[in-house]
Order: structure tokens, then sequence, then C-alpha cells
């Protein structure tokens, strides 16, 4: 899904990694995104996650997919993918 094509509201981005994830959520506008506090990636990272999206009641989520130089998708986007279906 499009981000363009949901409701108007904030957004929650979250970027995945072994040992943290990121989390930044922007403004109703989507002007300008802040960075909120790290949450560990295990054992209860989606579960942490999907709090924070509804305590900032977010109409969508974002999740980054780390590509390698060369464009292809490796162990981190496996990960990171396994995390959003997680979610």
């Amino acid at each position: 899904m499009s981000i363009g094509r949901t409701a108007p509201g904030r957004v929650l981005a979250l970027d995945p990694g072994e040992a943290r994830i990121g989390v930044a959520v922007c403004d109703s506008d989507r002007a300008m995104a802040v960075p909120l506090a790290s949450v560990p990636a295990e054992p209860v990272g989606a579960a942490r996650c999907a709090e924070v999206a509804r305590d900032e009641s977010v109409v969508a989520v974002v999740v980054g997919l780390p590509l390698r130089l060369d464009g292809t998708t490796g162990d981190a986007a496996a990960r990171a993918k396994v995390f959003a279906d997680d979610l």
C-alpha cells in the first residue's frame, strides 16, 4: 500500500536492526519526522512497536527494508520482512 493512499494522519517509521529497532513518527502533515526511543529487537520487538503505533495514534506503519550495496536482499532484509509480518 502506498502511504499517499492512507487516511491523513501520522505515520510510524521503523528501522529494524539485530539489537534495536529505530522508531520515528511524523507529524499529521507528514512534513517532519522525529525520532522516538528505540525498542529492543528481541524478544518482544514487534509487540512493543505495535504498542507504540497504538499509543501514537498512527494511520500507517512503514518498515525499512535494508538492501545490500548492489540493491539485492540479504539476511537483514529477510529479518526485516519477518519482523513486518510479525508486526
